[in-house]
């Protein structure tokens, strides 16, 4: 998840660029501008909002998750088990996060888990 955020003049004070402007902004990296749907934002800066708290909460979360999945069905291979956690957790869900839960749950990081 990307922030865009803008500079109020003067002040050092930033605002962030409201999320259904994002598509109709053309962004110019190399001035630091976004100009569209009548805006004209200046000293745009991007960056990556993480919470690590919520990052934290999310790999617990998986973690759970995997668990009672692997209780039911220890043999689900792990793209199936990414798309069924893509949309238990929807806007949430994060890849990097989904293989470190999945490395801790089965112990390893690719292919089907092994059979027991």
């Amino acid at each position: 998840e990307k922030l865009e955020s803008i500079h109020y003049f003067g002040t050092g004070q930033r605002q962030a660029i409201p999320r259904e402007l994002w598509p109709a902004l053309a962004f110019d990296f190399n001035t630091g501008t976004a100009r569209g749907a009548g805006f004209s934002y200046s000293f745009v800066v991007i960056e990556e909002t993480r919470s690590e708290s919520g990052a934290g909460e999310l790999l617990a979360s998986l973690v759970a998750w995997l668990r009672r999945r692997q209780s039911k069905a220890s043999d689900e291979p792990k793209k199936l088990l990414q798309e069924a956690a893509k949309k238990e957790f929807a806007t949430a869900f994060r890849v990097r996060i989904f293989n470190d839960a999945y490395k801790e749950v089965y112990g390893r990081s690719r292919g089907r888990p092994a059979h027991s």
